[in-house]
């Protein structure tokens, strides 16, 4: 372990392939399936601009997770936030919600996902001690 990341908390970083990230109040209850903990963290975390939690509420709205009511629209422009910013995932979910209205402009987002991939995998996520 580097001394950069030995004095941060490593409860709120995940390793991402060969990089660390910081991870936004309400991702780590997400992946845990602990969806009505997560809500309220996600909202606020998303709300503030973390791409990651824009994209899974993205994913609660969508499905109907934490007891809330499936709202496609909501979905869409939570993913739409997330996909402005670079987030890979919520641009190919925001495609698959895209393609029965139209397959082209699915076809084109999914297009521009594989190039948010390609650049996110080229670019160290570095968290700065404060």
């Amino acid at each position: 372990m580097s001394l950069a990341t030995r004095s941060l908390n490593p409860t709120s970083y995940t390793h991402t392939r060969r990089f660390w990230k910081m991870t936004a109040p309400g991702i780590k209850e997400f992946r845990a399936q602990q969806f009505t903990v997560a809500l309220p963290l996600l909202l606020s975390s998303a709300q503030q601009g973390d791409a990651e939690a824009q994209c899974m509420m993205g994913n609660i709205c969508q499905l109907g997770l934490a007891n809330v009511e499936v709202d496609e629209a909501a979905a869409i422009q939570w993913y739409y936030q997330a996909s402005n910013q670079g987030y890979s995932v919520a641009t190919s979910n925001l495609a698959g919600m895209i393609w029965p209205i139209s397959r082209e402009a699915a076809a084109a987002l999914n297009q521009l996902a594989q190039q948010q991939a390609a650049e996110t995998e080229n670019t160290p996520l570095v968290a700065k001690a404060s």
